[in-house]
């Protein structure tokens, strides 16, 4: 690293910045595996992202250039030199995030600090957890983590509104409620409240979703059908009546390839399936429940999926889910408008066009309306 890129005095901290240099590579292959580790073990939480970086030669010199601030010549004094941050989509995550990485890593309990337990009860603001954490005993005999061994990361959890709310603020250069003029204080403790509140809100409408999906499943199993069109209650239902298994065996029969869901696409195809029933006007699960007994009086949805054959011979590979989409749509969609359905569902535009204008022949209306 050349002097002149640090532009302020370095003096006393050579040593330091230079041993940086040195290991900055290995700082980042560790920030980056230990975020690796963490992505891994929090798949089935609600994350909405896990970043990481590695300090740069250049902020840590200006970090130790600080008036007041004294640093030792060793790396380990610093925690902060390689750094991963989780954020959460809901607070209620947060404690089994906390517990996952305390079971994962060796946490320096005297480095480590919970920003949330440090406000007053009268406070509001920055809201986070932060862990310093080394690799467990066991970890450091793996051959790819042997040369970690005493490095630290820094781990830091929180949820996207506290990771907004701190943003924000370091962009008003409010990183301490000190820092606000008095003037402002007031605002400024009114705003982070709205921003807890909004966080505890959000945990509560996934409980009350999640309840209201229990209940909407009970009733389905029932055969009760009278209930609102919504992706989760699509699902239940589908799930229930194994109704794409029907439309799967028809798209077979005429030679396409149906391919198996995708974990991670499974819900968009229930939300551009229930964006199509929004489009064609049915507007509850009893509704859905009949238009595919209907689509099998006289194989309706086979001779739908024919006439899709016939515009596009050979190239259709779709889902079990899909398969129903396009039936619908060639089968209901006459009146669709095409700008609206493209705005609704994640479809191509080529596969959009030709399943509206088969909807417009089937119906008796050819391409020219």
């Amino acid at each position: 690293m050349s002097n002149s890129r640090i532009k302020l005095p370095v003096h006393g901290h050579e040593e330091l910045i230079s041993k940086y240099e040195g290991q900055h590579p290995l700082y980042v292959e560790l920030a980056n595996r230990v975020r690796q580790v963490l992505v891994d073990l929090l798949e089935d939480i609600s994350i909405q992202m896990i970043e990481c970086r590695a300090k740069t030669v250049d902020s840590l010199a200006k970090k130790v250039c600080r008036p007041g601030k004294n640093y030792s010549h060793e790396l380990s004094s610093l925690p902060d030199l390689a750094g991963v941050r989780v954020i959460a989509q809901y607070l209620a995550d947060i404690d089994s995030i906390n517990s996952i990485i305390r079971k994962t890593f060796e946490v320096i309990e005297s480095e480590s600090d919970d920003k949330a337990d440090a406000l007053d009860v009268d406070k509001f603001g920055y809201r986070s957890v932060h862990f310093v954490v080394t690799q467990k005993s066991e970890r450091l005999t793996l051959p790819e983590w042997k040369r970690f061994q005493g490095m630290k990361v820094e781990i830091q959890v929180r949820t996207v509104l506290q990771h907004a709310w701190t943003a924000v603020s370091h962009a008003l250069n409010y990183k301490h409620e000190e820092d606000v003029a008095k003037p402002l204080r007031r605002k400024h403790n009114r705003l982070a409240g709205l921003f807890e509140l909004a966080d505890e809100q959000f945990c509560e409408l996934r409980s009350e979703r999640e309840d209201l999906s229990v209940r909407y499943d009970e009733r389905i199993r029932k055969g009760n059908f009278e209930i609102e069109i919504t992706p989760d209650n699509l699902s239940s239902y589908i799930d229930s009546a194994g109704a794409d298994g029907v439309y799967q065996s028809y798209a077979q029969q005429i030679g396409w390839t149906v391919v198996p869901f995708c974990h991670n696409s499974r819900y968009d195809d229930y939300e551009d399936l229930a964006g199509i029933c929004d489009l064609v006007g049915i507007t509850t699960i009893q509704e859905f429940h009949n238009f595919l007994e209907d689509m099998k009086e006289g194989q309706a949805g086979i001779h739908c999926l024919a006439a899709l054959e016939d515009a596009s011979p050979g190239g259709w590979s779709a889902s079990p889910l899909f398969i129903v989409q396009l039936i619908l749509v060639a089968s209901r969609g006459a009146n669709i408008d095409p700008h609206k359905m493209m705005d609704r569902v994640e479809w191509d535009e080529f596969t959009a066009e030709t399943a509206l204008e088969i909807a417009r022949k089937l119906a008796g209306r050819g391409s020219d309306e």
